[in-house]
């Protein structure tokens, strides 16, 4: 993902996301359609170049979970939140 075609979103102290490439603000829903249209991309906090792609593609979810009701079963997601901390081949041996 860390390809020179890669896009890179810019999160502000205002937790706005901006997207240098076409000089505008984008939505967490932006960055879903991004995904449905596998556009590659990572999102950096501006001031420090840290990667948090991963937190704000969590919030993507979240807001596809608000916004369209169930993607996952609770029991799917209480498995994620157990497994968080141990490693996955320790869980399911």
């Amino acid at each position: 993902m860390e390809d020179s075609k890669s896009v890179v979103i810019k999160r502000y102290a205002s937790r706005r996301l901006y997207n240098p490439a076409t000089s505008a603000f984008v939505t967490l829903y932006d960055l879903a359609q991004m995904v449905r249209g596998r556009v590659d991309f990572k999102v950096v906090e501006a001031s420090t170049g840290e990667d948090i792609t991963r937190g704000v593609l969590t919030q993507v979810l979240i807001e596809e979970e608000g916004r369209q009701g169930p993607l996952l079963p609770i029991s799917f997601l209480r498995d994620v939140i157990s497994l968080r901390g141990h490693r996955y081949e320790d869980r399911v041996s």
